[in-house]
């Protein structure tokens, strides 16, 4: 059963190489649960949500080593994330169930994100790689017209 486990997080893991967050999703049980240093997800549509922003900005996932035994599954991965983060060490704990993901547990160093949160939040980053000014505004609590004149659409045209 084991093997069968590793195989299926191994899809999982796959799925988010290939920037393919629904066919991830395909392997999560209803109500799986993600936790990390950084926030905790309950329920497979908040934890699809999270999955889909995760794959919109990991570049890459190298899986450095694996264990399986009996229904849980422990991996060392490198994520890499554009810049200024770069590669980001973590160890993730999976259990599952029926043959879904039930539970994933994420060990990493959340300094290394928070420290540089400025640089990867800040308004203007968000806009040029894509996010919709109306989510970002709604963020940070201002309208979109206060977004404008903080950040002039000009600015981002380059």
């Amino acid at each position: 059963m084991s093997d069968n486990n590793l195989s299926i997080v191994l899809s999982y893991y796959d799925a988010i190489n290939h920037n393919n967050p629904n066919l991830a999703a395909k392997k999560l049980s209803d109500d799986v649960q993600i936790i990390s240093p950084l926030a905790t997800k309950t329920g497979k549509d908040d934890v699809v949500e999270a999955l889909k922003n995760i794959c919109s900005i990991v570049e890459r996932v190298t899986i450095r080593t694996k264990f399986s035994s009996e229904d849980q599954v422990m991996l060392a991965l490198d994520m890499l994330f554009p810049k200024p983060i770069g590669i980001l060490r973590v160890a993730s704990l999976l259990n599952l169930e029926q043959g879904l993901i039930a539970r994933i547990e994420m060990f990493y160093d959340s300094q290394v994100i928070i420290s540089k949160k400025d640089e990867i939040f800040s308004p203007k980053k968000l806009l040029s790689s894509g996010v919709p000014p109306k989510d970002v505004a709604m963020d940070l609590g201002i309208s979109i017209p206060t977004l404008y004149r903080w950040i002039p659409a000009a600015s981002l045209d380059h």
